[in-house]
């Protein structure tokens, strides 16, 4: 989906090109060729791009090239080329161990070769991966509108850009949920960087898709990356989710991840049903304290998305839980948390009371407070499963309220 240095180098003029260091950073990707004629970049560069450095035309000793080598790393380029007649390793040696210790990758270019096919070459390839995005995008659209008569017009489409959709698959959400935080800028900036944040993480998404030989479409909206999957074992979508999910937190700045995952179906004039599952998923990630899950695994909650009418869910809510919230509000006490907790451990004391950092006496009174208040035993089973089912239907109606706004 993105441009990433090791992309290039199967382009045929990338022959000419040698790696010298930095090859754990070849998933860099690349926004852009860019030719410097200066001894320094800060104030030129915006991150991403390939730099190509003619140490002749610029006069660059040993301790400038570096120098620059370092701004290049600070600016998050996406490698550097070196234009040179002669190679001396001793001059060269400095930065091939920068490279490697910034996974900056560190190419070098014949100087005689013609510089203008290099950049054109990359500038081409950007453009026609962009046609494919574009491409990528308009496909899942049409996907998410689909009827059952327009699958095979849709499988031939796909085809264009090698993409298989024949077959079941089901729709995955990767969201980061911290981003407005990650970029304290105005709101211009914030959509600017955000936008090249989340290419970034396509870019390790489509890597470590493509090391399982699939080629899987998808699209960013907002701060989601929705993508089509294909249907294999559970395990094998845990196993690469998991990978996806540990390379992003050690490749990008502080990511809150979330990942969720709809119902496999066989047409995909269902993916709208399997991606509305995969955004009610999406809702439950950080209740939960999960960072994957799948729309199957949500239990309880699967049913009550089936009902239509919220103000019934509400009512019952209200009816079980109202006395103690109120007691909670006027009181400042923590009521609710507290038989949350206790019904969470299964009524177990112990556990309840260390989890909550108190002694079993205070639980204890709090337990006796809150029988008090409602007028019930919490000695009766049925009496607990009703209060485990109002906090229930309350989170769920918290988290969908959440969404919509958000929406």
């Amino acid at each position: 989906m993105a441009v990433r240095c090791t992309d290039l180098l199967k382009l045929e003029i990338f022959c000419h090109l040698k790696l010298l260091g930095g090859k754990d950073g070849l998933d860099r990707i690349v926004r852009c060729p860019y030719v410097t004629l200066t001894k320094t970049i800060a104030q030129w560069v915006h991150g991403g791009e390939l730099m190509f450095v003619s140490v002749k035309d610029l006069s660059c000793n040993a301790a400038q090239l570096l120098q620059l080598f370092n701004e290049g790393y600070q600016k998050n380029l996406s490698g550097v080329v070196l234009l040179v007649e002669t190679v001396k390793n001793l001059f060269l040696d400095d930065l091939i161990t920068a490279a490697d210790c910034f996974c900056l990758p560190l190419f070098q270019m014949p100087y005689e070769l013609p510089l203008v096919e290099i950049t054109e070459e990359i500038s081409s390839f950007i453009i026609q991966d962009k046609l494919r995005l574009q491409f990528t995008n308009e496909l899942m659209i049409d996907i998410f509108s689909a009827q059952k008569n327009d699958q095979q017009s849709l499988i031939s489409k796909a085809m264009l850009y090698h993409y298989d959709i024949s077959g079941a698959h089901r729709i995955a959400i990767i969201s980061i949920n911290n981003l407005q935080s990650i970029f304290q800028e105005n709101n211009f900036l914030l959509v600017k960087k955000s936008l090249i944040y989340m290419e970034s993480l396509q870019g390790i998404v489509d890597a470590i898709c493509k090391k399982r030989n699939w080629n899987v479409p998808g699209f960013i909206n907002g701060n989601m990356l929705v993508l089509l999957l294909p249907a294999t074992a559970r395990a094998e979508i845990e196993k690469m989710l998991m990978e996806i999910y540990g390379c992003i937190e050690e490749n990008l700045d502080n990511p809150r991840i979330f990942i969720s995952i709809g119902k496999e179906y066989s047409s995909l004039s269902q993916m709208r049903r399997s991606h509305l599952e995969a955004k009610r998923a999406n809702s439950f990630t950080t209740g939960e304290n999960k960072h994957i899950i799948f729309y199957e695994d949500l239990g309880f909650y699967k049913v009550l998305y089936e009902i239509n009418n919220q103000q019934i869910m509400t009512n019952f809510s209200d009816e079980v839980l109202l006395s103690l919230k109120r007691y909670d509000k006027e009181n400042h006490t923590v009521l609710m948390h507290t038989l949350m907790i206790y019904l969470y451990e299964n009524c177990n004391l112990v556990k309840t009371a260390k989890k909550l950092y108190i002694h079993r006496n205070s639980l204890i009174y709090r337990i006796k407070k809150i029988e008090e208040i409602t007028k019930e035993s919490l000695d009766n089973e049925n009496v607990c499963e009703k209060y485990r089912q109002a906090l229930w239907v309350e989170k769920f109606l918290i988290s969908v309220n959440h969404n919509s706004i958000n929406e």
